[in-house]
């Protein structure tokens, strides 16, 4: 029963790739044509010389199984995508709220009396006030590919694989770009689950449409922490090249 049952499924299946493959083809033959050469088309066409199909027969029950198979998984993967990640994804437009800054309270002359703050201490400072070659220094150690990549880099993916498989659990190593880093101290914890590194690549793809690479940098500067309770304009090196 359960057999006939993907056989059944898997038929339709085959069919509806095969008109959608004839469909690419066709299209993509028209798009090599000038005119309304129908005569070369048709040969095009006869000839499979585009995207060739070999056909199955009907009794191919193998074929309509696996398919039926492949589709049940599919959709099984996609259900637990949008349940698991896409129901669960933060709001991106968050990033542009500013994070906790210290209150500071100022005499009638400017001059700083007091600095109140609780677990960060913070003050934004514009990109422009960061100095030169902190930014340098930061992209060479983080993300030398910061302004080739659109917010995960493919290469630092790869190599950090390689280096878990060939070192184990004990000196495992990311492959995440600046701007994966600002998204995990944005909207996510530091949990270390292939469900939070999923969330944390989409996420990432989003801002990068939404921020250009600079207002990523400033933001990332402002919002990582730089040691203990300092974060953004509360470092000491920020301070001294904004006065």
């Amino acid at each position: 029963m359960i057999k006939k049952t993907l056989i059944a499924l898997g038929r339709p299946i085959y069919r509806t790739g095969k008109l959608v493959i004839e469909r690419i083809r066709t299209l993509y033959v028209d798009s090599r044509l000038r005119g309304n050469d129908k005569i070369k088309k048709r040969k095009l066409i006869t000839k499979n010389i585009i995207f060739p199909i070999k056909t199955k027969p009907d009794s191919n029950k193998l074929l309509y199984i696996s398919l039926t198979l492949l589709m049940l998984s599919a959709s099984g993967v996609g259900w637990w995508f949008i349940r698991e990640i896409v129901a669960d994804l933060p709001n991106v437009n968050e990033i542009y709220n500013p994070p906790k800054m210290s209150t500071k309270i100022y005499d009638r002359s400017g001059n700083l009396l007091y600095k109140f703050y609780k677990d960060e201490d913070r003050s934004w400072v514009f990109l422009e006030k960061i100095p030169d070659y902190l930014i340098k220094a930061t992209l060479a150690i983080e993300d030398k590919e910061f302004y080739q990549h659109r917010g995960l880099s493919v290469k630092g993916i790869a190599l950090a694989i390689w280096h878990n498989i060939n070192n184990g659990a004990d000196s495992l190593r990311g492959g995440s770009t600046i701007t994966q880093q600002l998204v995990k101290n944005v909207f996510l914890s530091g949990e270390k689950t292939w469900k939070r590194k999923i969330k944390e690549a989409i996420l990432s793809l989003m801002v990068e449409k939404k921020l250009n690479k600079e207002e990523i940098l400033e933001r990332y500067f402002n919002q990582v922490a730089y040691g203990g309770e300092t974060y953004g304009g509360g470092n000491k090196i920020f301070r001294e090249r904004s006065r």
